[in-house]
């Protein structure tokens, strides 16, 4: 990760006028690159809660046949999307921080259940995500300088490198987290053969929180929610189903993070994840 701390460090280029004009900054984006007809049950259930709960904003379900009213989407991630040599989750997560960046609005992963009215922080903050319990106690400026060290080599971190979640993030347009990963994304794919890391957004996202003045005053004025309430649903959908202990849940958080990604022949009847999705 050496050769991307300078221009983790540094302001990134100007936010590109948006290709579409009259989207609104309230936008929720949602993406399901197949288009919506393929999403399995699951995922439908997901999109159903978050434009049930959504209010007036509109909500924007981006995919293959939409995505270019939006965005330009550099050559890079496209020919090597062609070539197999990305996945889709690699482009889904360029997108994102490219919406973000020019449009503003909120990323929701379609795989968010929603459970009931969505907190005004996490959608009208200047910048959100879910943060780790040890980031939300942290001021990023005072974090051990071994933390670079340890992105560098992405091997055998503890959880405390990662800033938190890109599953949901919130964003005026400009921001700069979503900016200045914008371009270590770009910079990344156009250099390197392949990816090191599941989870490289977030570990250059949490470059940009590690050496950058700006996005440091960024992250001291977010409002904290932890990503260990969002994804306490998740830990237990295989679990039997206990009333008390989904009342628990729900009373801490409304945003849930789950997985569709269960095979069946696990699934019971009497599990946690049948109450929640119809399969």
């Amino acid at each position: 990760m050496e050769p991307y701390i300078p221009l983790a460090a540094a302001e990134p280029p100007p936010v590109p006028a948006p290709k579409k004009s009259g989207v609104s900054s309230d936008t929720v984006w949602q993406f399901w690159w197949q288009g919506e007809a393929s999403a399995p049950s699951p995922v439908l259930t997901c999109l159903e809660t978050v434009r049930r709960y959504a209010g007036s904003r509109p909500v924007v379900l981006i995919d293959s046949s939409n995505v270019h009213e939006y965005l330009d989407i550099p050559r890079v991630f496209l020919d090597r999307l062609a070539r197999k040599e990305i996945s889709i989750v690699v482009l889904s997560d360029y997108i994102r921080v490219a919406l973000l960046s020019v449009y503003g609005g909120t990323w929701v992963d379609p795989t968010v259940w929603v459970s009931g009215e969505i907190p005004p922080a996490t959608l009208d903050s200047e910048f959100f995500v879910f943060a780790s319990p040890y980031w939300a106690a942290t001021d990023p400026a005072a974090l051990p300088t071994e933390l670079l060290g340890i992105l560098r080599f992405m091997s055998n971190r503890p959880s405390a490198t990662m800033f938190g979640s890109c599953w949901w993030m919130s964003a005026r347009p400009g921001s700069l987290p979503p900016r200045i990963t914008k371009r270590l994304m770009e910079e990344y794919w156009s250099r390197e053969s392949f990816g090191i890391d599941y989870l490289l957004p977030y570990d250059l996202m949490t470059l940009a929180f590690l050496v950058n003045p700006a996005c440091q005053e960024v992250w001291r004025r977010m409002p904290k929610r932890l990503t260990t309430d969002a994804q306490m649903l998740m830990s237990v959908l295989l679990e039997p189903y206990d009333g008390r202990m989904m009342d628990a849940i729900l009373a801490r958080t409304t945003i849930h993070k789950l997985t569709h990604k269960l095979p069946a022949n696990i699934i019971r009847s009497d599990m946690f994840y049948r109450r929640i999705f119809v399969i």
